[in-house]
């Protein structure tokens, strides 16, 4: 959880807000029951997606935010999809491997 906590602080500082918000997004579509419970985790530790108060490029606002981590949906003025953690919101899951990649 500590590199998680280390990853969305970093993609904070360099304005990486799409590329962590994509991967949490990824991360709490989860199949396995353990990314499943390590979802649980994270969202109870608050590591949601970043917003646009955090980051100026962020297309994600305070209450798509909150909608996320709260498993609500959510339909932003911006863009047609939401924020919740369902399949359509997510491409595609990615494999452990690559999500022990994107931390590194």
């Amino acid at each position: 959880l500590s590199c998680l906590n280390v990853l969305r602080h970093g993609c904070v500082r360099e304005g990486e807000a799409t590329a962590y918000n994509a991967f949490i997004r990824r991360l709490c579509s989860a199949v396995t029951k353990r990314r499943m419970k390590f979802w649980e985790i994270a969202r109870e530790a608050a590591y949601g997606l970043i917003t646009d108060a955090e980051v100026a490029t962020s297309t994600v606002s305070a209450e798509e935010a909150r909608a996320f981590l709260a498993g609500e949906e959510f339909v932003s003025p911006r863009r047609p999809d939401d924020g919740s953690c369902s399949a359509a919101a997510v491409a595609a899951p990615l494999s452990e491997r690559d999500l022990e990649a994107m931390i590194q």
